[in-house]
């Protein structure tokens, strides 16, 4: 489900960033961004710390 999202998400507005999350995409992490050329990021392990770090660390790449 996560996937169709993000690539809906991606038709409708191309320059938003996606990052996926999870314990599947982070076993198969380059073969999801492989697999799946609209996923920007791959979060490893805990998406959720994975963005807060992001954002404290202030990506100038990533909009928030």
């Amino acid at each position: 489900m996560a996937i169709l999202v993000g690539k809906l998400l991606k038709e409708i507005s191309p320059s938003t960033k996606l990052i996926l999350s999870g314990p599947h995409a982070t076993l198969v992490a380059e073969e999801t961004l492989k697999e799946f050329s609209f996923i920007d990021y791959v979060g490893m392990g805990e998406g959720e710390k994975n963005i807060l770090g992001n954002i404290r660390v202030g990506k100038s790449d990533l909009n928030y």
